[in-house]
């Protein structure tokens, strides 16, 4: 899929990854950081990943526990609608305790930071 098919598909997307990759490519850091200080709710992600694509697992979870699980739950949203009623249901809980596992991680994370 192209790219341009991509973000017409998806637009909601569009402006926080412009965002993001604006950031990234200027070697700022987070938006949310940079603007308040505090990590946001997915930050170590990137880095947490590319740990674990060189096999480093240690690290991987050092940057970013849920990492994976993050990422997989963001691949199921995007295909949510192409699945079967009864897979939609299970894929939509994963999705739920995804973000609420997030949330968690999230809330203590800033709360050691303050």
């Amino acid at each position: 899929m192209r790219c341009r098919t991509l973000l017409k598909k998806h637009r909601v997307l569009a402006l926080p990854a412009a965002v993001w990759l604006l950031f990234f490519l200027t070697g700022l850091p987070c938006p949310l950081r940079w603007a308040t200080g505090l990590p946001c709710p997915t930050c170590g992600v990137t880095r947490a990943l590319l740990a674990l694509a060189r096999g480093d697992l240690r690290e991987s979870l050092c940057c970013h526990p849920l990492a994976l699980q993050l990422t997989l739950s963001a691949v199921i949203a995007l295909h949510l609608r192409r699945m079967r009623p009864a897979a939609q249901k299970a894929a939509a809980l994963l999705i739920g305790v995804t973000l609420l596992e997030n949330t968690v991680f999230f809330l203590l994370r800033v709360a050691a930071a303050i």
